[in-house]
């Protein structure tokens, strides 16, 4: 787990990363507000980012490493289920979420009664 400083929301805004077997995923927090606008517009701020020059600062800087790493995203502002993808669409950024299903899947043996 690594922390991975996002300034610009609010003061010590901060996501997490963790990486296990060549995979990673980062907990972005309030890094996007208004999925629809802002990954085609990442200098479009919102009224609750504190710091405005540096939230946008922060998008320009961190989507494209995002796309370009292929790095899954939960965010609690995306389209369910949170948890999806960016890539690189024109001058913007689309995202795709996670295939999601209901059903729980055993991936370890059951134990032998």
């Amino acid at each position: 787990m690594q922390p991975v400083p996002l300034s610009g929301h609010t003061p010590g805004h901060t996501g997490y990363e963790f990486t296990s077997k060549g995979q990673q995923i980062l907990f972005w927090g309030d890094t996007i507000h208004a999925q629809r606008v802002q990954l085609q517009h990442p200098e479009v701020t919102v009224v609750f980012d504190i710091d405005p020059t540096a939230a946008a600062a922060t998008r320009n800087q961190l989507l494209p490493k995002l796309a370009r790493e292929d790095v899954v995203i939960a965010g609690p502002h995306m389209v369910f289920p949170g948890l999806g993808r960016l890539h690189k669409e024109g001058s913007g950024y689309s995202w795709t979420p996670v295939a999601f299903t209901d059903q729980w899947v055993e991936h370890a043996a059951s134990p032998q009664k």
